[in-house]
């Protein structure tokens, strides 16, 4: 009579219950394939608890850069600064940095950053006023850069009061950059209850494309005559 071989599922769970130590080499040999299933079914129902299933790391790391479109996750996670003066004299006529320079550091792949900054104007009636956002190098004596491009004009009435706000989207490159407030009245007074923020735009998310440099306010002196 020929000997009938073990199939390779029953030499697989006889391998299983040796490796559990669930039976012996000796035991093994006895075994019939009805008997094999009954002894692994009550190993890997004991074993259960404590079996784990192992994660591939690639894996998760695919699946995270999809979802952040393969930038690193410090691009999505806004940064914001500010910076605030109760009180700063202006003289007439004169390019006046109200806000002292205050710092952020932009993360790799962010490449904008929101300004607002606020000054309220206090100086005789009919005085005119400007306001701006100066980003690094840009003094505010100097008068130049995006912000001075694009500043805010206003002036102040018989209330001898004026609230000037500049709102604006700055382009930047990673790393440090600093932001000051800048102010100027035609008339001697003072600027009072200044503010300025500046927040990251995380990975520039709202897609679309920003306004040309030049042309965007008009030229000629701070005034724009």
């Amino acid at each position: 009579m020929a000997t009938k071989r073990p199939s390779a599922p029953m030499i697989g769970l006889l391998l299983v219950l040796l490796m559990f130590g669930s039976i012996g080499a000796a035991d093994a040999a006895g075994l019939t394939v009805r008997k094999v299933k009954q002894i692994a079914a009550q190993v890997i129902a004991k074993k259960a608890p404590t079996l784990t299933v192992a994660r591939a790391r690639s894996a998760d790391r695919a699946r995270t850069a999809d979802q952040l479109a393969g930038r690193a996750p410090a691009t999505y996670l806004d940064r914001a600064v500010g910076g605030f003066a109760p009180s700063v004299p202006l003289s007439a006529g004169v390019r006046t940095q109200v806000i002292a320079p205050i710092t952020i550091t932009v993360p790799p792949g962010v490449g904008f950053v929101h300004a607002t900054g606020q000054i309220g104007y206090n100086g005789p009636a009919n005085s005119l006023t400007v306001t701006w956002v100066g980003a690094d190098s840009e003094a505010c004596a100097d008068g130049v850069g995006l912000g001075y491009d694009r500043r805010t004009f206003g002036g102040v009435d018989g209330s001898s009061r004026d609230l000037a706000v500049q709102d604006i989207l700055l382009p930047v490159t990673p790393g440090v950059h600093t932001f000051q407030l800048c102010g100027y009245l035609t008339q001697a007074g003072t600027a009072l209850q200044s503010s300025l923020t500046v927040e990251t735009v995380a990975g520039n998310a709202a897609g679309g494309t920003s306004a040309p440099r030049t042309g965007a306010a008009p030229r000629g002196d701070i005034l724009g005559r």
